[in-house]
Order: structure tokens, then sequence, then C-alpha cells
């Protein structure tokens, strides 16, 4: 600070000379590190006489005289604002004060660049100027790695995470990062990036420097807070002394390498494992199979290899001398079981004849140098990365229940020994694995069955520590569905939508979705009273032993094991409809629809009936309206064919949609009812539901019967009538004006029980090929469907 003396002014001591050095000039966000003051004046630190000091981390350039408010840290623009604050308690002598950085001195979230702080030391109020130091401490980001150890060797990815934001969004050239080795003087990164150095070592525990660059590319910044890094094949342990475990700083520069962004500590340091990595993990106790050691240097000789598996219960890691490990269960591998194939690495055969043990046990595999002379202290070369685990080998008795469906689902209990505990042994069936596989017991375990192709009996799998053992012909996949809704009405037109679960839709060609052909060789979704039979002789005009009562079209395929189709219970479109025909004789005019006898004098009317109460050869029902009536030679008397009967009374006397064109008499004949007329004149337009006809405008009598014609697709039926239009349950596809479209009514499919199969070929003795797979569901509790009126 400036003094006003005699004279002039002269520059003094002050607050904004403070003279305290650090041991460390830069650390992580987040703390768990310790910072060394170390006072510049002898004293500064004991003669205070305070029980504690309070140490403040201050964004301000120089530390302010008494202690600032500290509310911890915020981000504003690009720097960091605001103190963050400890309290120490102080040394009874010494010049030093070792302050452990607090979980506070934190960067906040929104922070992208380091902040440069002043570490203010108090005495009270008092600021310790010999025990402080201005903008002398620097705090970078924190780095965090996930996984937080791996081999040497590289090859694989570690997650970098921060609490802040120091890196540059998808955009790795803006870094450059380093793994540097902790050794006994590198305990934190450097402040700027060093260049590489091979990682070497004075023994197996000590590191005596190392730093391995990770190349641009092998780098990648999904955001400003995590960064994938591609470990590099260089991050591999010194061969010559070996070292089996190692700790490495992850610190990130800017893109020129001259500032430190972020940075580990050494309690979160990433580890180096092992150096030899094991081709499998486990194997069965009663050995024979061959593991394979591979290190990631060029550490084995062609003479011979000395290799024991030494229990992770007797010792977590190889020993580091041959002999040295304590406990019962380790096993020395015999010289002619171990092959040399390179200087990195070497093959063993396990060996046979009870020499493993029968139970579960964790082995590290370790090989010791020595050559044919081996003998208690020959040094550790190599240590597996990982344990080796020898079980027992599993054994499967049977399976219950041993069959299921094809769309799986049903769980089974397998029987056997040496099952382990849920979470360490996988199993299949047919190739496919079981679903969730949890042990009962060591004789037990449960497992759902998942979807599978039909057919068997299939062997199943179970592969545990101790290996895999698998028993053919154990299971069986039926070919059963499942269809939902399980009832239906048939008292409507509309179609009421199937959802049916099975597997193996995905290799059908269904019919088409306006076919009426229900015994073409598409696949094909039946109702059946029964057992589906096709019969044996192959033709397409056999008739089925038991064929279908109807076909639910409209098939879509959603997925291999599952498909939606449209069941017309209301009216039977496969077989497709057909025209009923039936004669009539000894009818006669009658004088109104409720009349009882038939006219004194007959003359044309729009009423038919018996000619006398006792004749039943001219007997109309209610299931006679809507039918189409001829009568007369050569349709003297009704021969439009546009005739309908629009009601009968209870005497059975029909009502004529038109009068007759001449006297009917007993002596007319022939009377023809048919249950299906054609209009000659049918008008609609494309997109349309309404249909008009002149010559044959449609009645009430007409509703709820099928429709066919040109641009109506199959299942159309007539909705409702007004004004002699029909309404149509489907829209036109195209448009006609003089079309010829039929009016029928449709059979609706019985009441009682079915069943709905699917076959991949509805020809009569598609089963009887031999050169086609045949594929039909079999009848289960899920295939069962009822036709029914619902009950109120």
């Amino acid at each position: 600070m400036l003094t006003l003396v005699a004279g002039g002014l002269v520059a003094t001591a002050g607050a904004a000379f403070a003279a305290a050095t650090l041991n460390i000039t830069h650390g992580p966000s987040g703390g768990g590190y310790n910072i060394v003051l170390t006072e510049s004046s002898a004293g500064t630190f004991t003669s205070a006489g305070a029980a504690s000091i309070t140490v403040q981390f201050n964004s301000a350039g120089t530390c302010p005289g008494a202690p600032a408010t500290a509310n911890g840290f915020g981000w504003s623009g690009s720097a960091v604002t605001g103190a963050v604050q400890t309290t120490v308690t102080t040394p009874g002598s010494g010049t030093t004060l070792t302050v452990p950085a607090p979980a506070t001195l934190t960067l906040p979230a929104a922070a992208t660049a380091p902040a440069t702080l002043s570490v203010c030391a108090y005495d009270g109020t008092t600021l310790l100027t010999a025990g402080s130091i201005d903008a002398g401490f620097k705090l970078d980001a924190d780095v965090t790695a996930n996984p937080a150890s791996g081999a040497s060797g590289g090859g694989y990815t570690v997650a970098l995470s921060s609490t802040s934001s120091p890196f540059t969004a998808n955009n790795s050239a803006a870094h450059q990062v380093q793994f540097q080795a902790i050794t006994a003087t590198v305990t934190q990164c450097a402040a700027t990036a060093p260049g590489a150095v091979t990682p070497t070592a004075s023994n197996a525990t000590t590191m005596t420097g190392g730093v391995v660059a990770v190349p641009a590319t092998a780098v990648q910044v999904p955001a400003a807070n995590k960064m994938n890094v591609t470990v590099p094949a260089g991050l591999a342990q010194p061969a010559n002394p070996l070292v089996f475990s190692a700790n490495y700083l992850i610190c990130v520069y800017n893109a020129a390498g001259t500032t430190l962004q972020a940075e580990t500590d050494q309690s979160n340091a990433f580890n180096l494992q092992g150096n030899t990595a094991l081709s499998t993990t486990a194997g069965s106790s009663a050995g024979g199979n061959t593991v394979t050691l591979t290190a990631a240097a060029p550490i084995f000789t062609s003479g011979v290899q000395n290799v024991k598996l030494e229990a992770v219960a007797d010792n977590a890691t190889c020993a580091a001398t041959w002999g040295a490990v304590a406990g019962t269960n380790n096993v020395t591998i015999p010289s002619a079981n171990v092959r040399f194939v390179s200087t990195s690495k070497i093959a063993i055969t396990m060996p046979t004849g009870s020499v493993l043990p029968s139970s579960t046990t964790a082995f590290n595999v370790c090989a010791y140098g020595g050559g044919a002379s081996v003998a208690a202290g020959s040094p550790l070369i190599a240590a597996s990365y990982g344990p080796y685990t020898v079980g027992q080998v599993p054994t499967i008795a049977s399976v219950s229940p041993a069959t299921g469906p094809a769309q799986g689902g049903s769980t089974i209990t397998v029987t056997g020994t040496n099952f382990p505990a849920t979470g360490s042994f996988t199993a299949t069936v047919g190739g496919t694995p079981l679903i969730n596989p949890t042990q009962v017991d060591s004789s037990h375990f449960t497992a759902v069955v998942p979807p599978h192709t039909p057919g068997g009996p299939f062997s199943i799998a179970v592969t545990t520590a101790g290996g895999t053992v698998t028993m053919t012909g154990l299971f069986t996949f039926s070919n059963g569905i499942t269809v939902t809704p399980k009832t239906a009405p048939n008292s409507s037109m509309a179609p009421t939508g199937i959802d049916i679960t099975g597997v193996g839709f995905q290799d059908l060609t269904f019919n088409t979705a306006s076919s009426t052909n229900g015994n073409s060789q598409s696949a094909h979704v039946y109702l059946v009273k029964g057992t589906y039979s096709a019969g044996t002789t192959l033709s397409a005009t056999a008739v089925k032993p038991n064929g279908q009562t109807t076909e639910c079209i409209d098939v879509l395929v959603v997925g291999d094991t599952e498909l939606l189709c449209n069941l017309y219970l209301g009216g039977n479109l496969n077989p497709a409809p057909t025209a009923v025909t039936r004669t009539l004789s000894s009818c006669a005019s009658y004088p109104s629809a409720v009349a009882t006898a038939p006219l004194a004098t007959p003359v044309a009317s729009a009423y038919i009936g018996p000619s006398s109460g006792t004749v039943t050869t001219c007997a109309f029902t209610q299931a006679d309206v809507g039918s189409k009536i001829t009568a007369g030679a050569s349709g003297a008397a009704i021969a439009d064919n546009t005739t309908t009967i629009t009601a009968v009374s209870a005497a059975g006397v029909a009502t004529l949609s038109k009068n007759s064109t001449a006297a009917l008499t007993a002596a007319t004949t022939p009377i023809s009812l048919s249950s299906t007329r054609t209009v000659t004149d049918g008008a609609i337009t494309l997109g349309s539901t309404n249909l008009t006809s002149t010559l044959a405008p449609f009645a009430a009598s007409d509703v709820n019967r099928m429709i066919t014609g040109p641009g109506l697709p199959y299942g159309t039926y007539i909705v409702s009538v007004a004004g002699g239009v029909a309404t149509l349950s489907n829209a036109a596809t195209s448009a006609s004006t003089a079309g010829s479209f039929a009016v029928f009514a449709a059979t609706p499919v019985p009441n009682g029980t079915y069943t709905v199969t699917v076959v991949s070929n509805g020809e009569p003795g598609a089963p009887a090929r031999t050169t086609i797979p045949y594929y039909q569901s079999i009848i289960s509790s899920g295939s069962t469907f009822t036709v029914a009126d619902y009950m109120h």
C-alpha cells in the first residue's frame, strides 16, 4: 500500500501483498484433498492465540481485511463470484496450516472455466496477512470416471462426468485428455499438459512415471458436463518390473494444453488393474476345458510356464512369489497342461480327475517365473484380471409340464442337480433363452417359457459356472392360440373384431380380405364346430369331414405372435350365401293383409295366402319377409324380379311390395320364393353408402340383409332404408349407375360353442400334402369361442 510521509509517498507491506505459499496451486471442484498454507512470518498461525482459524476461498483478487459473506460460489457471465468458508483448528506450533478442502469448494453447475481464488486466513475478524495469499489458487472442474477401473491395454470406453460444465459439447478437438500416473512426486494433474511418457515402475507396486495421451479421435463430448474416452492401448502396465495395479489421474486440458480445465484427485483416481485377460471366467469342476491368458505386454517366454489357481478366499490377489499363498484350495496346473502361444498369450487346459474342487470356488490364475526349476520365491510374472470360477456340473432329469403353447408365457419347473443361486445360471429351450430362471433349491428351478415355433420335443440346456448340460427331447411347443373376445352374439350384421395371439403368423399368407373362397390354399382363420378336419382327399371339390362353419376375414398380421380378423356372425359369409328357392301351391289373392279368406273373384292384389284354412302347401312365415316372389306360368302374375314379401300376418297371408299383375288362384302355379333378389339398376357414387334403385326401391324388409355388387366390399349389409334408399355398412370403392346388386338373407351362425382354428392351407386334404408343411392350431381353452345372445 502507499503511505504519505514527509517528502513523498513510499511503499509499505499491506493486505495486498499476502506472502504465504501453497503446497498446491490448483485442485478439482468438490474438495476432499488438503491445501497447506505456509506462513511467511514465523508465529502467524500460533501467536494469534485463537482456538481456530477461519479460512475463506474468495473470488476477489485480494483478500479483504475482514471475512466476506460466505454464501458459496455463483456464476456471473464468465466468472465465478462469492466465497466459501471453512474453520481449521490452529496447530499448537509450526509454520503451516493444513486446510482440508471442503465439499462446498465446488464450482457452480454453469461454470465453464476454472476459478482463480484467494486463500484468506482470519483470526476472528483479523486478516492474517502473512498466512494468506491473493489469487494464488485455481479451482478447476472435477472429473469422475465410470467405470473407475479397467484392464491393462485399453480398448474400452470410460465415461467422464463433471458437476460443472468444463467441456465444449460436440467438439472433441477443443480438449486434450491425458492419463497421468500417480507416483511419489506426482499427486495431481500437471498445470499444463506434459509430453507423453511411457509408464515405468521401480517394483511391482511403485510407479515412477507415465503420461498417456488420448487421441482426439478417441474422445467424444456429448454434453458440456459429459465426455466419453476410449482408453488407448498405451495405457498398459509396465512389464519389467511387472506392475499389477496402478492409479492414474485423468486430466483434461484446452486444445493447446496450456490450461487445466478438469481433473481427478487421488481419492477418485482411475485404477489400472491386472495384466492378463481370461478367455472365459468359469468352468466345470470336471476340468478338461481350455482357458487362455492374454497380456497387454510381452511377458511370457517360450520356455516352461508355471501356473497356479489360487483361491480368492485365501488371498484376494496372486501371491508375489511361488508358494507364498496359504490355503488348501490352491491347484497347481501340470506343466504339460500349459502351452506357450506367444509372448503375450498362454493356454491352460484345466486338470481332470477330481483335481479341481467339487464346490463352487473362485480362483486367481497366477503365472510365475523360474522355468522348469520353479520353487518358493520364484516371482509372479502374470495374473488374471478377475477371477476364474470353478463350479459343479449341473444335471437335468425332467421338466414339468412337458408341453406348453407356442406363444409362450407358461411356467415350467426343471428338476436336476447342482442348480446354483438365481442370477448365476442361464437356461434355454430349443435354443431360445428361458425367461427369469429362478432357483427353488439346488435340485429345482422355475422359468417362463418364451415364444417358439411349434414342434418338438426340444432340448433344454442349463449353463452354470460349472459348465453347460443339455438334455434332448424334453419340451414340446403346441400350436395353441388365444382369442379375445371369447364370445359374441349373432344378432348384428356388424363384424366382431377378434384378436388372436400365437406363434408363426408372419410366415403365413392369409386369404385376401374380400375372398369368398373359404377352401383356398391360402392360410385361413376358421370358426369350427369341434375339431377342424380337412380330410385326406387333396381336391378343391372334396368335402371336408368337419369343415369350417364360417371364416374370420379381413386378416391383419400384426406380427409373428398376433393377428386381427373380423367375424360376421349375423350373416354366414364363408361359405358365401347362395339363393334358396321354395315352391308353393294352392295360393289365392286376399282382400287385405288381415283377411281370413281369399277373394271370391280373384283380381290383381297385394295380398296372397292359403286358398283355404286347411291348405298348408301355401304357408307364409316371418322367415319369408324380404324374399323375392314370382307367380304364374312363366311368371305371368308376378314377373318383374323386383316384388318381395314385406310382411306376413298371423294367418299366413303375405303382403307384397307390389300388386300382382294378374289374379292369383289355387290353380296359379308355380309360386316361387327365393332368399336372393337382384336389383338391376343400382346406383351409388364413389365413397357413398347410399344405394338407390328405381325399378326395385329398397324396403324396410331389406334391413340387415347382405348385399353384393360392383364396388361394395365383401361383408357389406343394409343398415337402414328410408324413402326407398338403402344405407350400407360400407362405402363404395367405385361408382355404379346401373349395376346389378344381389340382396340376400344371410344365415346367422347358430348359437353354440366353437373353436377358432388357424390353418396354413384351407384346401380340402391339405394336411395330406408331403411337400408343403401344414400348420393347424390345436383346440385349447384359449381357442374356444361362444356364439350366444348377451345376457342383460
